[in-house]
């Protein structure tokens, strides 16, 4: 019992996950002497803090019931989890959450800066996580080794969509079959956006990228304007080709089925462009993300845009259910 009590405030200095304890047992951990005093000290802080982090059950998108025993059970109603007490122990449940990304390095600072502190339930918390490095076409295994160590595991791959209903890519499919095989706590998750750089909207590319076709662009922001009042997840930008652009033919042969082609004809033609064979749109080149972020204006832009109605409706429910895997409380000062 000493280890659990002292394992479980340790996590909760660090601001690895928030604890929902009875004001009952944490009363008692916080009197428990052979625990350190800064322990029960943090004992004291969830005593108090009790009856507003038991509000917070009915509305995470997932959490952690602790018991005695070793029992470990997947509660899919609920998206919840019962761990017993030697599986939390002798795994990896209490240190930071794991968020698996195909590229660690580039697309862990877009999602460190996304969710930055977080506002997930109406008050201020601390979001912690350790990127690690999928590594492409290998993302599966390093799900798979996460998941095998213990750790809360969130995994997210660029699914790679031209269109909805459209193929999505080997790594994306890969990794969704080797999550679909394991029970862990966290999940796969599909983004609604084909990859990272589609969450960087036109406007702040263009002004990165001034000499980059254009009249050509000119016509695809006009598109992307002009579109019908659309629904969450259904916007254009989401699924273009930000780095290679895209092409009318290329756009067929990737996108078999009639009902993706009735979509992008219905998004891409216009007055100006008769048939999907006529599409053609620049991209931006590979080095998009590092250009954002190497970019002082380009930041403070998109920083404003984190606010705007359309990161609202299209991309803001997708990062919340996200947020509360990787939430905790601020780190106890040392």
């Amino acid at each position: 019992m000493e280890e659990l009590l002292t394992e479980v405030a340790r996590s909760s200095r660090c601001g690895n996950h928030i604890f929902v304890l009875q004001r009952k047992l944490a009363k008692f951990a916080s009197e428990q002497e052979c625990l350190a005093d800064l322990h029960r000290a943090e004992f004291r802080k969830l005593s108090q803090a009790a009856a507003q982090n038991f509000s917070l059950l009915s509305k995470a998108a997932g959490y952690v019931e602790i018991k005695i025993g070793d029992q470990f059970q997947t509660n899919t109603r609920e998206n919840s989890w019962t761990v017993g007490h030697r599986k939390l122990l002798h795994g990896r449940l209490l240190e930071k959450p794991r968020l698996i990304l195909e590229d660690a390095h580039s697309d862990g600072e877009v999602y460190a800066l996304v969710l930055g502190k977080g506002t997930v339930v109406g008050r201020e918390m601390q979001i912690e996580f350790d990127a690690c490095h999928g590594g492409g076409n290998q993302t599966f295994r390093r799900l798979r080794e996460q998941v095998q160590a213990g750790a809360v595991s969130i995994c997210i791959c660029d699914n790679d969509m031209l269109a909805p209903g459209s193929a999505r890519s080997e790594t994306f499919n890969k990794a969704e079959t080797e999550a679909n095989k394991c029970e862990f706590v966290g999940g796969f998750f599909n983004p609604p956006y084909r990859e990272i750089e589609n969450l960087i909207p036109i406007e702040i590319l263009r002004e990165c990228y001034p000499r980059v076709s254009p009249k050509r662009l000119d016509k695809l922001q006009k598109l992307i304007a002009d579109q019908d009042e659309v629904e969450q997840g259904d916007c254009l930008w989401l699924y273009f080709d930000v780095k290679e652009g895209v092409e009318g033919e290329k756009l067929i042969e990737k996108c078999p089925n009639s009902a993706s082609q009735n979509w992008l004809a219905s998004k891409y033609t216009n007055g100006d462009i008769g048939c999907l064979t006529d599409v053609s749109f620049p991209g931006f080149g590979d080095s998009v993300v590092s250009t954002l972020l190497d970019s002082g204006p380009a930041l403070k832009e998109f920083h404003k845009f984190l606010r705007s109605d359309y990161w609202a409706q299209h991309l803001q429910p997708f990062f919340e259910q996200i947020a509360w895997y990787l939430v905790g409380e601020k780190k106890a000062r040392i």
